[in-house]
C-alpha cells in the first residue's frame, strides 16, 4: 500500500513501526540512522502524533539487540510513544515445531535441510502480559520498568475506534 493511499485513509487508524523486515527497522539495519528517523517522521505525521507507535520487540534475535538503541534514540528525538510487542506467527509457544513444518510444506523443504527457510527462534508465538513482562533483554537496558514500553488498547464502539496507552 502506498503511503499516499495511506495518508488519505489513516483518519482513525493508529500504526505501529513492524518488524525487522518493516521500512523502518530495515534502515536502521542498514546502518541509516537519519532514513529511518525520515520514515519515522513520515508516519507520525500520516497517522497524526500518538497514533504511531515505535515497536521495540525481542523474539531472542540478535538483529533486535542491534536495532534497540536506535529505536530509544527515535523515541527521544521525536517523542514517538514506544510499545513492547512480539511478531506472532502462531499461537502458542507450543506450535513452534508445527510451524517449522509448514514452512518446510509452504517452501517444498525437509525438516533436516541445512539451508531451507526456517525462523532463528521459538518465541514468534502470542504471549501473555506476563511472557511479555519478561522481555529481559529491554528490561536490562532499564527500560521497561520504567513505563518506557507501553501497552496499546484498541476498543471498537460502534464502529469507531479509541486507543490509549497504559
Amino acid at each position: 500500500m502506498s503511503k499516499r493511499y495511506l495518508a488519505e485513509n489513516s483518519k482513525g487508524l493508529i500504526g505501529f513501526s513492524g518488524c525487522l523486515s518493516g521500512e523502518l527497522c530495515e534502515e536502521l539495519l542498514a546502518g541509516n540512522y537519519e532514513k529511518a528517523r525520515s520514515v519515522a517522521e513520515q508516519y507520525q505525521d500520516i497517522f497524526g502524533k500518538g497514533n504511531f507507535y515505535l515497536e521495540i520487540q525481542d523474539q531472542g534475535l540478535e538483529q533486535e539487540l542491534k536495532i534497540h538503541e536506535a529505536l530509544f534514540r527515535l523515541e527521544k528525538e521525536l517523542n514517538i510513544p514506544m510499545v513492547a510487542t512480539n511478531d506472532s506467527h502462531y499461537l502458542c509457544g507450543d506450535d513452534s515445531h508445527a510451524h517449522d513444518v509448514m514452512l518446510c510444506v509452504q517452501t517444498g523443504s525437509k525438516i533436516h535441510d541445512k539451508e531451507r527457510f526456517r525462523f532463528d527462534s521459538d518465541q514468534f508465538f502470542v504471549k501473555s502480559a506476563d511472557e511479555m513482562g519478561g522481555c529481559s533483554r529491554i528490561r536490562r537496558r532499564g527500560r521497561a520498568d520504567n513505563g518506557d514500553c507501553r501497552a496499546v488498547r484498541v476498543q471498537a464502539q460502534a464502529g469507531r475506534q479509541s486507543v490509549s496507552a497504559v
